[in-house]
């Protein structure tokens, strides 16, 4: 979804709050956004929710894996390649079968496009049957509209294509992202925006191409009053400018699938329920007002988790500590993503000097994404002395592997980064010589 004409500017995610007013039984595993409703779905059961009235429309026997809405019918496909189409009433007004994976939907005047890897169907919904194919595509992996247009993402190449008196042509290609990893994207004016698991890319008309890593995996991304907004498996909801400089962050402490607007309502859905922040006065974007802040102007609070009295109050990753088992403790709470923990063994290991322990011996893989997660959360002043720390102790570990081409785009982030967050003193003198040597 697009919301570039909506005059109300998202918050700054992390001097606001978000509670949970939807729990859901089960993991939240697809979502749909529309700006009249939420159409989440776990791995067999349909719910809508309007900012009112949460309802279950559908429970199946069948694993879901697609969910698409258009007015007031939701349209559901599952991994067998059948499909279901019924409305918020809990009428079922039409169903048919694939003979591939049902990669998503999209409602064209009075046809349904049902996109499978690598073609188009048309499906006349008054009939309820398929009217013609078009294989004309490699891997197919979703589709907009926008600005009166249709759009799909075909590998990794943006294609606008038009639908006439049900044939089918593709009018050029307008787009192409330099990876094969793409998930979606979303058109804007004089451009498109890409994401894939770690990357976000910004290509506009005269074929510049921007992009950026992000630590861990994107679900979904919205685009609003010229910012970007990602929901995260790493907990967070992050906000950056079309330059792809964040601007905020706020941590939902659970993987985050998707993020809408309802009625001028901004909704969080995450892994176990939906999350709301209300706004009670909508803000209008002025000119002079509209300038995205600092990286600086934003802080994330962060609480040391201190350990149980005894062995017993202890979980499992403060045992390991205990037992000074490092790469133990510290795997558990990186896989878990909460940042509060991370902070908390790390704290404890540099206060202990034993980031070393932590660091050394360690799977490339390993140091691609730590190094990845120093970039990302650099912008908490709590945690730039430790991850300084880091970099110093990779980079005289790892000197052959930081300076593989694999790790440019990464060096070269965090080198921005520390333009822009610290100050000039002790802690930016310490890394002088690293960024020398990285950096030439």
């Amino acid at each position: 979804m697009n919301f570039d004409d909506v005059n109300y500017k998202l918050p700054e995610f992390n001097r606001i709050q978000f509670e949970k007013t939807i729990e859901v039984d089960g993991s939240i595993c697809n979502t749909y956004c529309t700006d009249k409703m939420i159409v989440y779905a776990t791995e067999t059961t349909v719910y809508a929710y309007d900012g009112k009235k949460n309802s279950k429309i559908y429970n199946s026997t069948i694993k879901i894996t697609t969910i698409y809405a258009h007015d007031d019918v939701i349209y559901i496909g599952f991994n067998t390649n059948e499909t279901l189409f019924i409305t918020l009433s809990k009428t079922v007004i039409g169903k048919c079968e694939m003979n591939d994976a049902i990669i998503a939907f999209k409602k064209v005047q009075d046809c349904l496009l049902i996109l499978t890897p690598n073609c188009i169907h048309i499906y006349d919904l008054k009939t309820n049957r398929i009217l013609k194919e078009f294989r004309l595509f490699i891997n197919l992996i979703g589709i907009e509209e926008y600005d009166g247009r249709l759009y799909v993402l075909d590998k990794n190449k943006i294609k606008q294509i038009e639908i006439n008196n049900l044939e089918m042509k593709i009018i050029e290609e307008k787009y192409k992202f330099r990876t094969k990893m793409m998930s979606g994207f979303r058109m804007i004016k004089n451009g498109c925006i890409g994401f894939g698991e770690t990357r976000i890319y910004v290509i506009t008309e005269n074929g510049k191409v921007d992009k950026i890593s992000h630590y861990k995996s994107i679900t979904d991304i919205l685009i609003c009053c010229n910012s970007i907004y990602t929901a995260s498996k790493d907990h967070h909801i992050k906000a950056f400018d079309f330059n792809l400089k964040r601007c905020s962050s706020v941590n939902i402490r659970e993987p985050a699938q998707n993020i809408a607007f309802i009625r001028d309502d901004l909704y969080v859905i995450g892994q176990s329920g939906i999350y709301i922040k209300k706004k009670k006065v909508p803000l209008k974007i002025k000119e002079d007002e509209a300038k995205i802040r600092k990286l600086t102007d934003f802080e994330e609070k962060l609480t040391v988790n201190t350990f149980g009295r005894n062995s017993k109050q202890r979980n499992e990753w403060e045992r390991h500590l205990m037992h000074h088992n490092h790469k133990k403790a510290f795997a558990l709470v990186f896989a878990e993503g909460d940042l509060s923990n991370i902070y908390s063994v790390m704290k404890y290991l540099y206060e202990k000097r034993q980031l070393k322990s932590l660091l050394v011996d360690q799977k490339e893989s390993f140091v691609m994404e730590f190094t990845g997660f120093i970039v990302d959360y650099f912008y908490i002043s709590d945690l730039q002395p430790i991850l300084i720390e880091c970099m110093v102790i990779l980079a005289s570990l790892y000197a052959r592997l930081l300076k593989t081409k694999a790790f440019d785009e990464l060096l070269e982030l965090f080198g921005n980064v520390l333009e822009d967050e610290i100050e000039f003193g002790e802690l930016k003198i310490r890394t002088v010589s690293f960024l020398e040597s990285f950096m030439q």
